[in-house]
């Protein structure tokens, strides 16, 4: 795996998509999954999403906390966090309680940030053995 630079160790992460695999569909899971290939759909978890350097999200993601190394098209919305690293490339809207954005990071879209962004786009997450 490359450059993990995530606090999260290795035996914490549920899944990993790897370097050069793809995806299409939806995902819904508990605990960590990390994504370093092409995943394209629809993502909901309460838990943590982590987008490695050379991982490719499109679509919708819903978590708790998600950390972006590498690119995502498309909406965010966090229960709790974002985090984007140097890098990073985002193209779409991201509403979240909190945002961190550090240098280097390449954003085209909107951000809805604080208690307001819970408030007024509240979103419900089932748990993994539910359907919508």
């Amino acid at each position: 795996m490359k450059n993990f630079r995530h606090n999260q160790s290795r035996e914490q992460i549920k899944a990993i998509l790897g370097e050069g695999t793809s995806f299409w569909g939806s995902l819904k899971y508990n605990g960590t999954v990390r994504i370093d290939g092409y995943f394209e759909g629809d993502i909901a978890t309460n838990d943590i999403l982590i987008i490695g350097e050379s991982g490719v999200v499109k679509g919708s993601v819903k978590a708790g906390v998600v950390h972006i190394f590498g690119n995502m098209i498309g909406e965010i919305r966090a229960k709790n966090n974002v985090e984007i690293k140097s890098n990073a490339q985002i193209i779409g809207d991201i509403f979240s309680p909190m945002l961190s954005v550090e240098e280097g990071v390449k954003l085209l879209g909107n951000c809805t940030i604080g208690q307001e962004a819970t408030r007024e786009h509240k979103t419900k997450l089932l748990p993994v053995n539910e359907t919508t």
